[in-house]
């Protein structure tokens, strides 16, 4: 395996019907992300090293594009959608992105780029909450066919830029692949487990949790944003979730007493069968002890949770 597309390709070979990425409420399966990569491949018209970048929250067709690049040997540029506008048009312009891709949540900023006559790149509008009638649809779904190198760059990722301008991180296949076998070793993530990310995806963090559940063949909860912690996939109605990765401030273990969309009793009387979470892991801030305190005395010590603080 020479290639983050590699892990896709693979996955969508040998098991195509498995589910890959839960985002939106939809159930994408690893063929499903194959194809849907394809199509965006061939879309995209753009040559190998040439910069795509993506402006849009937590969603599954971030991850498709991300492996539409390494399709054609492109490099995704993952955009801060918190930023003002001038900071991403500096990223774009610092990136030389050729295309920029933006979920429609965002339409305002894409008619802003579209009629910036500073902005020369391509502008894509995407609808990653239907997942219907984009502009990618009636592309082939046929393998674009690039083997993208160890040594190629993968993504290029920005630093916030607290000492100066932000800085483009430029990531390999082969590093990205290294971090994910390290990962998933370290957090036990094998293909029958179910991981959710919480952190935001324009981050290392979020992107390559997410990775690594793809690079393992497991399914993966991709929350939108960290707000949804009490929807669908919150304390209220828990999934099986053996490994949760997020900073203390997006997972939000609760004092007792404190459990958001449920009562904590409800959550303390769970039996270890009907909340199997492994193991939650925390860092970026530091995390009082009441943290692991609480998560013990919700899930308790014999359903193997593993409180780990770096």
């Amino acid at each position: 395996m020479h290639s983050t597309i590699d892990l896709l390709r693979e996955h969508a070979a040998r098991s195509s019907r498995g589910t890959a990425l839960h985002a939106d409420g939809r159930a994408l399966s690893y063929g499903d992300l194959d194809g849907m990569s394809n199509r965006i491949g061939h879309a995209l018209a753009v040559t190998a090293g040439a910069r795509v970048a993506f402006l849009g929250k937590n969603s599954a067709h971030y991850f498709a594009v991300l492996a539409a690049c390494g399709k054609v040997g492109a490099v995704i540029v993952p955009l801060n959608w918190r930023l003002a506008y001038p900071e991403l048009t500096a990223i774009v312009a610092d990136a030389d992105a050729a295309v920029i891709v933006v979920d429609d949540e965002f339409a305002e900023v894409a008619r802003r780029l579209e009629a910036d006559p500073e902005v020369t790149l391509v502008v894509r509008t995407i609808d990653t909450r239907t997942g219907t009638g984009n502009w990618y649809d009636t592309f082939p779904a046929t393998d674009p066919g690039y083997r993208p190198h160890r040594d190629d760059v993968a993504i290029q990722m920005y630093t916030s830029g607290t000492t100066g301008q932000p800085k483009g991180v430029m990531s390999t296949h082969g590093a990205v692949l290294d971090s994910l076998r390290i990962l998933a070793g370290v957090a036990g993530i094998g293909r029958d487990a179910v991981s959710l990310c919480t952190l935001p995806t324009f981050h290392i963090g979020g992107t390559s949790w997410t990775l690594t559940g793809l690079w393992a063949g497991c399914t993966t909860v991709l929350l939108r944003e960290v707000e949804l912690l009490s929807g669908r996939y919150g304390w209220r109605r828990p999934r099986a979730l053996p490994t949760d990765r997020g900073t203390p401030r997006a997972s939000r273990i609760p004092r007792p007493g404190r459990i958001p969309g449920s009562p904590p009793q409800q959550c303390r009387r769970a039996s270890a069968r009907q909340a199997r979470t492994r193991r939650i892991s925390s860092w970026g801030t530091p995390t009082g002890f009441h943290r692991p305190q609480a998560g013990n005395d919700t899930f308790g010590a014999t359903s193997r949770l593993s409180n780990s603080i770096e």
